[in-house]
């Protein structure tokens, strides 16, 4: 019996997926959403830090690191070897605060930007503006929530063996 397929899985159809990389980029480049809002991440690969973004005012970072972000740099880092992939994924399901994220929302002044200065704003905000299309349109406002765990930060790069350290706190 076929599973139901959640929103974001039916909006790349990930039966059918040539390759993660080729629905990521689908994904992250439609700015053709009206939706100014949305969530992002910004993960470190192989090739260096890339963004993930997705818009909606329903969307959130659980849904959106499981189903999207995850596979991705999965794929990245394990491309031939689809066993280390699947238990990397297995491990990682929940670690949805390990890397530098962050939501745009719509405030009575415009646009916010919430963010757990994780990051510095010469990476994050130039892909924030862009995907988004919220050009000095925002205030970027520290909301710890969106910090980094220590936890799953420390378990994105044991899995992946990443070396490179960014900031994160003990609870979330």
């Amino acid at each position: 019996m076929e599973r139901k397929l959640t929103g974001i899985e039916r909006s790349i159809d990930v039966r059918n997926r040539v390759s993660s990389g080729q629905i990521i980029d689908r994904i992250v480049e439609d700015t053709t959403q009206v939706s100014r809002e949305g969530v992002y991440y910004h993960v470190l690969l192989p090739q260096g830090w890339r963004f993930y973004g997705l818009r909606g005012d329903k969307v959130n970072h659980y849904d959106f690191w499981r189903e999207v972000v995850l596979p991705s740099a999965v794929a990245n880092y394990f491309p031939r070897d689809k066993d280390r992939g699947q238990h990397v994924y297995r491990v990682l399901k929940e670690a949805y605060c390990g890397f530098p994220r962050g939501r745009v929302s719509v405030s009575a002044d415009g646009y916010e930007v919430l963010q757990g200065d994780d990051l510095p704003l010469s990476i994050a905000k130039p892909n924030v503006e862009r995907y988004f299309e919220i050009f000095d349109k925002a205030r970027w406002s520290f909301y710890d929530h969106e910090q980094c765990s220590i936890d799953s930060k420390e378990a994105v790069r044991l899995e992946f063996g990443i070396t490179k350290d960014w900031p994160a706190v003990v609870d979330v």
